[in-house]
C-alpha cells in the first residue's frame, strides 16, 4: 500500500512514474460546496476488475468510515448538506406525485361511479317504457278480445232476430 500527500492538481501528475506498480488506486479527497468541506473516494484505477467512476461521499463517525449514496441528478453530483436538502425534496416531490395520483384515481372512481348511475337510472327508464308498453299492448289484446265477443254476440242476436223474424212471417201467412 502506497500513500501519498499531494495537492489535487498535481497528484495524478507527480505519480504517474508509479503508476505502474499500483494495482488499485483509490483518491480520497475533501472538496469545498456550499460553504462546507466534504470527503469524497473515488477509483483513479482498478486494474483487471469493474469499478465505478464515480465520486462516492463518505464520512468518519462512530461506527468508523461509512460510504453514503452518491446523488447524481440535474445539478451533478451533490454531497454533504446539498445531498440532504436534494434528496428531501425528492421525497416531497414524490410525496406530492403520489397524493396527485390518489387524487385523480378518487376524481375518476367517482366519475365511474356516476356514469353507472346514469347508466342504471336509463335502464330503469328503458323498464318503465317497455312495461308501459306491455301494458297497452295487454290492455289492446284485451279490448280485441272484448270487441270479438261483442261481435260475435252481436252476430248471433242478428241472426237470431231474423230468425225471430222468418218464423214470423211464415207462421203468420
Amino acid at each position: 500500500m502506497f500513500t501519498a500527500l499531494a495537492h489535487a492538481g498535481s497528484l495524478e501528475e507527480t505519480h504517474v512514474e508509479v503508476s505502474s506498480l499500483i494495482d488499485t488506486w483509490l483518491l480520497a479527497e475533501t472538496i469545498e460546496t456550499n460553504g462546507e468541506r466534504n470527503r469524497v473516494l473515488c477509483i483513479i484505477k482498478s486494474r483487471g476488475m469493474a469499478h465505478s467512476n464515480q465520486l462516492a461521499e463518505f464520512t468518519i463517525g462512530e461506527s468508523g468510515i461509512e460510504l453514503l449514496e452518491p446523488y447524481v441528478g440535474p445539478a451533478g453530483v451533490l454531497t454533504g448538506s446539498a445531498r440532504i436538502v436534494q434528496e428531501a425534496k425528492d421525497r416531497t416531490e414524490e410525496a406530492e406525485l403520489v397524493q396527485d395520483l390518489e387524487n385523480r384515481e378518487r376524481l375518476l372512481e367517482q366519475h365511474k361511479a356516476a356514469i353507472e348511475a346514469q347508466v342504471a337510472a336509463l335502464w330503469e327508464s328503458f323498464a318503465v317504457e317497455a312495461a308501459q308498453l306491455e301494458r297497452t299492448r295487454t290492455a289492446r289484446d284485451e279490448d280485441q278480445g272484448e270487441k270479438a265477443s261483442r261481435q260475435s254476440l252481436m252476430s248471433v242476436h242478428r241472426w237470431a232476430t231474423r230468425a225471430e223474424l222468418d218464423t214470423t212471417s211464415r207462421g203468420g201467412a
